[in-house]
């Protein structure tokens, strides 16, 4: 199929599962941005950066499979890279370190108020500034 793509398109992948009675997620990423897990102290946290290759690009692309586990009252969010790669009139881009940066700050009690401010702090970030990418937002929040 590979030798099919003569326009060269590629798709990132992240696909997992959920297991909600022990707050693990288990997923296989190809390409995708890393998901973001938030403890109750509102720090977040990134899992090691494996070797998932995007889908299109190599016959055999590597895939990254991990577990996380989201802490009680903790949450996990995924993104696509129109959040990362959001930018300003200047052409600076929003960026991971600054996602990580206001996930550290605010409220995290729900899984809507996550994406909230991230969609908040992106469309601040980008202003008036034409972009060219999706940009979506998947929360998922545990309890006690």
């Amino acid at each position: 199929m590979l030798n099919m793509n003569d326009a060269g398109m590629f798709v990132t992948v992240l696909y997992g599962i959920l297991d909600h009675i022990t707050n693990t997620f288990e997923y296989v990423r190809a390409g995708h941005e890393l998901p973001v897990i938030l403890d109750p102290a509102h720090m977040p946290w990134l899992p090691p950066l494996g070797n998932g290759q995007p889908l299109g690009v190599l016959d055999t692309p590597a895939l990254d499979k991990q577990t996380v586990v989201i802490p009680p009252n903790g949450a996990l969010l995924l993104y696509t890279d129109g959040v990362t790669e959001a930018m300003n009139e200047w052409g600076a881009f929003f960026g991971r370190e600054q996602l990580m940066t206001m996930l550290s700050n605010g409220d995290i009690s729900t899984a809507r108020n996550v994406c909230e401010r991230v969609l908040e702090a992106v469309l601040a970030h980008q202003g008036a500034e034409l972009q060219y990418d999706d940009v979506t937002l998947v929360a998922i929040h545990t309890s006690a």
